[in-house]
């Protein structure tokens, strides 16, 4: 069951990084990323771990999974917003004086 299981999980990769090598688009790539994010990463990690042989692998590889793929997007979304966060904390204010400055405005000096 377990090697059943390996194959299916090294179908799913072969099959979604051919449908994004390709450019194949629709709900079949769609449905092949969300088995991927919720099944494959948690396998892998458990299929290596001894501990894990006593309970429902399928359940604890799901909930690895979920944990994995939150963890990575947590920290790759994370440095993009900060950046956004400081920048727009810089960028704000001076464009705030900028628009608000005490110069005269002449709509014709463009």
């Amino acid at each position: 069951m377990p090697d059943l299981v390996d194959y299916a999980a090294l179908g799913v990769i072969v099959l979604l990084s051919g449908s994004v090598a390709f450019g194949i688009e629709g709900p079949v790539r769609a449905v092949l990323a969300l088995v991927f994010v919720t099944f494959v990463p948690g396998w892998a990690i458990l299929t290596n771990w001894p501990a894990a042989a006593r309970s429902s692998v399928v359940a604890l590889s799901v909930l690895l999974s979920l944990a994995i793929s939150t963890a990575v997007a947590t920290v790759t979304l994370w440095p993009w917003f900060r950046y956004n966060q400081i920048q727009s904390r810089i960028c704000w204010p001076v464009g705030l004086s900028e628009f608000h400055s005490d110069d005269e405005f002449d709509p014709n000096a463009v």
